[in-house]
């Protein structure tokens, strides 16, 4: 009977650590996302030269308006933060996601220390999945441009950005694509 007892004890504390989001022990998390969140496991991309700028005259609207306005073609200037994921930008492609203002991170609820706030990994999947939108960048000849953009132009998790582009031809509703053509770091 005690031998039953333990098992479920047990695999009730795995359970439970799997699914919980954040950690919230201050103990030795940064060197655990040290070691998993490394901005050297992937080649930097090479970006245009002109991409950066410190400001952007263009008045910006939220991801959750650029997402009301997802018509292709149309130039868009949007502000938000990079982030919604562990890792929020891809791996060998010059690409990240960009979440809304709206979204709470783990940073702005009192006592929680998560290692990783910028993942909102505290907030509802499906509010945040309706309130980001990807962010690539492109060569001169319309194509993906290859690298990874962490560390690029100061470029990081949970930095606030500004970005004037061009709804990707790919964009749909439910997965909006920004070509971006400029970007300013707030």
């Amino acid at each position: 009977m005690k031998k039953y007892t333990l098992l479920k004890l047990i695999s009730i504390l795995i359970i439970t650590s799997t699914f919980s989001g954040c950690d919230s022990s201050p103990h030795d998390s940064k060197h655990s996302v040290d070691i998993n969140y490394q901005e050297n496991q992937y080649p930097k991309a090479i970006l245009p030269i002109n991409l950066f700028v410190t400001e952007l005259h263009d008045s910006s609207i939220s991801v959750l308006e650029a997402r009301r306005r997802n018509l292709v073609g149309k130039n868009l200037s949007v502000e938000g933060f990079i982030g919604t994921r562990r890792d929020p930008f891809s791996a060998n492609r010059a690409s990240f996601i960009l979440g809304d203002d709206t979204i709470e991170t783990c940073d702005q609820i009192l006592g929680d220390n998560c290692p990783t706030p910028w993942d909102a990994c505290c907030e509802d999947r499906n509010k945040i999945r309706e309130r980001i939108l990807s962010i690539q960048i492109l060569d001169n000849n319309h194509s993906l441009i290859h690298g990874n953009l962490n560390g690029v132009g100061g470029l990081k998790p949970g930095l606030k950005i500004k970005v004037l582009g061009t709804v990707d031809t790919h964009s749909l509703p439910s997965a909006m694509v920004l070509n971006a053509t400029k970007i300013q770091v707030l």
